[in-house]
């Protein structure tokens, strides 16, 4: 799955208005479809996973921080940047 998300990741920061169209979908079977027509090919329960990994990785703690474990992956760069994940958590309804 990691390949499927490197795979995505590099698709979404080439081009910011499929991540935009990416964001407004409403459900984890409208990503499916998108996403294969982007050439990703995802499970729901993949979907269902990288949409919680998402989550988890832009929502601070009760104390407005984030975990160790998050800084390490801002620090890895592996969730891109973080003004653009923030405003992706907004539109993130699937």
């Amino acid at each position: 799955m990691e390949d499927k998300l490197r795979l995505l990741q590099q698709k979404l920061e080439a081009d910011e208005q499929l991540a935009e169209k990416l964001f407004q979908l409403e459900t984890p079977e409208e990503v499916q479809v998108f996403l294969k027509e982007n050439d990703v090919e995802m499970t729901i329960e993949e979907i269902n996973a990288a949409r919680e990994a998402l989550i988890t990785s832009i929502t601070p703690s009760e104390t407005g921080e984030l975990s160790e474990e998050n800084l390490d992956r801002v620090a890895g760069g592996s969730m891109g940047e973080g003004p653009r994940r923030i405003r992706m958590r907004m539109h993130l309804t699937w």
